[in-house]
């Protein structure tokens, strides 16, 4: 209904000042003033800095098209229609009514209690009370939704049911936006099993491995991100070793007894199937005319019978 509305809207705007333009009154007059009306939460100000270079300029159709782009460019504004009206000394008065995209007027959180309504906030950046967002446009408040899901997941909770609510306020043209979560329960990982490992042993790999397990030092949470980027490190660590055929699991969970009534523990098993060790047999080059094929063998990193380097080669 709105679509249909906003249509015939711009189709009057085009009577009043397009193909009728040259035969009416207004035509190449000079704009003396502008008035509007409509405004709830742009500011005239914005409005005023729009309109302010067209005034005492002839109004023309070419002059009208720009002045309509420059106003559709201010934030906030959905569409306007548009009239001519003469001063009192005669001259061209341009009046506007204005109609706003509503405006975020407020942004709650309700049932998070692990993460705090601060940490909340600065995870979600889509949108900020004061931006103009249609409610009806759903993207931006799923995109808001998935953040606040990877804030979470960043804390170790694997499982966390998040909703909008749209509170609207047909007075004030605002809504405020109420995210419904349930937390659910937090996971901390106590210990890495690495299976398969047969040429590396198991501090070797923790090396590779970026996530932390619970300790004095460390919260432990476990992040299923960081994880999957953890089995892609230990994948990279054994082909710069000679391993180019290695295979790296996604991480495995398993739950395991807790010593807190607060989170979960579990365990995190990477398997690993190795593969052969290869080595550098060396290279042959073909079409060389600037260089030699011993000055190009002496420019690689790795020389012959030193074990495989994948990264070396792809680079």
């Amino acid at each position: 209904m709105k679509k249909r509305l906003v249509l015939t809207l711009i189709v009057a705007l085009f009577i009043v000042f397009g193909a009728f333009a040259a035969d009416a009154w207004y035509y190449n007059m000079e704009i003396q003033e502008f008035s509007f009306s409509g405004l709830q939460n742009v500011s005239p100000e914005t409005i005023n800095d729009a309109l302010y270079s067209y005034r005492y300029k002839p109004f023309t159709d070419e002059l009208f098209e720009q002045l309509q782009t420059d106003l559709y460019a201010v934030a906030g504004i959905d569409f306007f229609t548009a009239d001519a009206e003469k001063t009192d000394d005669g001259g061209l008065r341009v009046v506007f009514e204005f109609y706003e995209i509503p405006m975020v007027g407020a942004i709650q959180y309700d049932g998070n209690e692990v993460l705090k309504t601060r940490e909340l906030r600065e995870a979600q950046t889509t949108f900020a009370v004061g931006d103009f967002i249609d409610p009806d446009k759903k993207a931006s408040f799923e995109a808001a939704v998935q953040q606040l899901i990877a804030a979470y997941s960043a804390k170790g909770f694997i499982e966390v049911p998040i909703e909008y609510e749209i509170v609207k306020d047909e007075d004030l043209n605002t809504y405020t936006v109420v995210f419904h979560i349930t937390e659910g329960d937090q996971v901390r990982v106590t210990q890495f099993i690495f299976k398969g490992n047969d040429s590396f042993d198991y501090s070797t790999l923790k090396k590779q491995v970026s996530s932390k397990v619970k300790s004095l030092f460390n919260n432990g949470y476990l992040d299923e991100v960081k994880l999957k980027e953890d089995s892609a490190k230990i994948a990279a660590f054994y082909q710069t070793n000679g391993y180019i055929d290695v295979i790296v699991s996604d991480p495995i969970i398993d739950y395991v007894e807790s010593t807190s009534d607060k989170y979960l523990s579990a365990t995190v098993t990477f398997e690993i199937v190795e593969g052969q060790q290869w080595y550098y047999g060396g290279m042959e080059v073909y079409g060389n005319t600037i260089f030699s094929d011993e000055e190009i063998e002496d420019a690689k990193s790795m020389k012959v019978g030193s074990v495989l380097n994948l990264e070396a080669v792809q680079s």
